[in-house]
């Protein structure tokens, strides 16, 4: 008669164990799909100048882009990952010090490099009027801004005769996201994990407030829109973000039945048909269909156990590489999709090998990996997280 041993967990541990955290590949794909919605979206987009042919927007009669249901969704997982982050190594320094070698070194690559190419290959003016442009005031004051907040590079206008010229215009929610991660430190700085309600109280908060993010915008405070953007686009992706995040917080109290999951699609689909706040239903359903999605847990072998984490590559390299397409070839939109596609891929591959996994080799690592579902079972976490 054999006896089961029990799963070691982080109260058990010692300094010296390491107890395998088994990567769920699930996620990893959605991440990858999310990336090529994004691409699909900004296809016709930078072909045409508007969304008269962008496919969301066109045939679902939404004032929505499948781009921005993309970025919305890349949040949502974001909240999910991040606030698990803190909740299973709790220490300020070393938190900061993960979130700065995940988003800044893609960034400060992808930053560079887009300015350096683009204005090698398609300046409007000659290039090294282009480059000398750079450090002009004002200009080289707003891009020293853009930089340090985690924005889009200013630069004098790239390639002419196209409906856009940023050179990439994709990095405009990569502030947004670190301002996200500071939320998290601030809820567990100030201890407000210790009453997750806290965090589900911040979550509705946000939720009511998104359907009057337009209203907010145009009353917004100057120097905060200069800053960030936009209020409205705060309150969206903050509100992503803290949704995902309560998906987390409370995954041992949300049923995930198929009774549940078909009536959270028929209810996406019903605000679709109606219009009725679909923004909003599509974050919450939508959320909820894609986390119990995470439930299936492919297995750690295959080929897909090899595929690379390059979906923050395909996204940071998305838009120089339609733009230069669009440059060089003249493609109609479904075509600058496909090829977009298979080169972002690429680009994503070489960023996760030479650019983030390198840095994320130096983040400090817990006295012991937890496995995904021990959040139930760990007395520590007990602690952190009583209602």
């Amino acid at each position: 008669m054999s006896v089961r041993t029990p799963e070691p967990t982080l109260a058990d541990a010692r300094p010296s164990q390491k107890i395998p955290a088994p990567r769920n590949r699930i996620l990893d794909f959605v991440r990858i799909g999310l990336a090529l919605l994004v691409l699909l979206s900004h296809a016709p987009e930078l072909v045409d100048g508007n969304r008269s042919r962008e496919l969301l927007t066109r045939y679902g009669r939404t004032d929505i882009s499948f781009g921005e249901v993309g970025v919305d969704f890349f949040f949502v997982l974001s909240g999910y990952l991040i606030t698990r982050s803190w909740v299973f190594d709790p220490r300020l320094g070393d938190y900061l010090k993960k979130r700065l070698l995940r988003i800044l070194p893609g960034y400060v690559v992808a930053f560079v490099g887009s300015i350096v190419v683009c204005g090698l290959v398609a300046p409007s003016l000659p290039r090294v009027a282009w480059f000398e442009g750079l450090f002009h005031r004002p200009l080289v004051v707003h891009a020293a801004i853009s930089f340090f907040i985690l924005s889009v590079p200013w630069t004098p206008d790239a390639f002419p005769g196209q409906a856009f010229h940023a050179v990439n215009s994709s990095l405009w929610t990569l502030g947004f996201e670190f301002r996200c991660y500071l939320l998290v430190a601030l809820f567990g700085v100030l201890r407000l994990f210790r009453i997750r309600t806290a965090w589900l109280i911040a979550t509705l908060a946000s939720g009511l407030a998104f359907p009057w993010r337009g209203g907010i915008d145009a009353h917004a405070w100057h120097h905060y829109t200069w800053i960030t953007g936009s209020v409205g686009e705060d309150i969206r992706l903050f509100f992503a973000f803290l949704l995902g995040g309560s998906f987390f917080l409370y995954k041992k109290y949300i049923p995930f039945r198929p009774t549940m999951v078909v009536a959270a699609a028929l209810l996406l689909l019903v605000s679709l048909l109606t219009h009725t706040q679909f923004q909003l239903v599509l974050l919450v359903t939508g959320a909820y269909l894609m986390f119990a999605l995470e439930r299936v847990q492919l297995p750690n072998t295959g080929w897909y156990a090899k595929v690379p984490d390059i979906s923050y590559g395909m996204y940071v390299y998305g838009w120089p590489v339609q733009q230069l397409c669009i440059w060089f070839l003249h493609p109609n939109p479904w075509l600058l999709f496909m090829l977009s596609s298979v080169i972002s891929m690429f680009m994503g591959a070489l960023s996760w090998h030479f650019v983030e996994r390198p840095m994320l080799a130096l983040k400090p690592r817990p006295s012991a990996s937890l496995p995904p579902d021990s959040l139930e079972s760990s007395t520590t976490t007990r602690g952190l997280l009583r209602s």
